[in-house]
């Protein structure tokens, strides 16, 4: 498990995330039927998200169940969604 934190900017806001990423794995398709195995999907806890004021600089506790961004609403049903596939190749990068 490893944990990341990065930003994310929501039109002029900046979201401030916290989360557990536990990777996933790619399938092994290839060689003797005992070592095969399926894809494992990674995993993703969104621990805390501050919403940052840029003038004031104040952070104020944030929750995306039900919020909608519009740019990405046909790949992604919701910000979480968002934040969690962020999450992930946040982890990849570390």
């Amino acid at each position: 498990m490893k944990q990341v934190e990065f930003e994310y900017y929501l039109g002029d806001n900046v979201l401030k995330v916290l989360a557990d990423v536990t990777p996933g794995k790619p399938a092994q398709i290839y060689g003797p039927p005992e070592n095969c195995y399926p894809a494992e999907d990674a995993e993703v806890e969104l621990l805390d998200i501050w919403l940052i004021d840029e003038t004031s600089g104040n952070e104020t506790q944030f929750d995306p169940d039900g919020v909608y961004v519009k740019a990405y609403k046909d790949r992604y049903n919701s910000l979480e969604d968002e934040l969690e596939e962020l999450a992930v190749e946040k982890a990849h990068e570390e």
